[in-house]
């Protein structure tokens, strides 16, 4: 049976350096473009819900009310899917306007990003919008937001 200690040691790895991080600029541009790509999905599901038939006999306030929350879910999930699920699993730890930029995420240790870390990063979102997280960046030496520093993560040029 193999232990972790049996396994082959891999190449140890280094924190980015600060220029690696100096990408303020072009997060900026891909903050902008990733709140719009993310939105799409949600965005559609909303247009959705008012050509559902909510008038017809059958639907009873039980009904309208379980499709409202479901139709909140999914936009929830969508954007969770956009930003967590999306980049940890298929992309390298970068969504689309991360791509089109040329930054990704990484943890602090210069290591892949975890899941985890990315739904911190994506559940402190909201509290970077809209001027916390510019400053944050702007007065750390490592150019994180909040949702970097709580996460463990930074964003670096790809």
């Amino acid at each position: 049976m193999l232990t972790v200690s049996d396994a082959p040691a891999g190449p140890a790895l280094r924190p980015p350096s600060t220029q690696a991080s100096a990408v303020v600029g072009r997060r900026l541009t891909q903050g902008f473009l990733d709140l719009l790509l993310s939105a799409l999905l949600p965005l559609l599901i909303l247009a959705i819900v008012p050509t559902l038939p909510l008038d017809a006999p059958f639907v009873t306030e039980g009904l309208f009310i379980t499709l409202l929350l479901t139709a909140l879910a999914l936009m929830v999930l969508a954007h969770a899917w956009y930003w967590v699920a999306a980049p940890s699993r298929w992309a390298r730890g970068q969504t689309t306007g991360m791509r089109l930029l040329g930054v990704r995420v990484v943890a602090t240790d210069g290591g892949p990003v975890t899941v985890g870390q990315l739904a911190l990063r994506w559940l402190l979102l909201p509290a970077d919008l809209p001027f916390v997280g510019l400053v944050s960046m702007l007065a750390s030496t490592r150019h994180q937001r909040l949702g970097d520093r709580v996460a463990g993560t930074l964003v670096i040029r790809d």
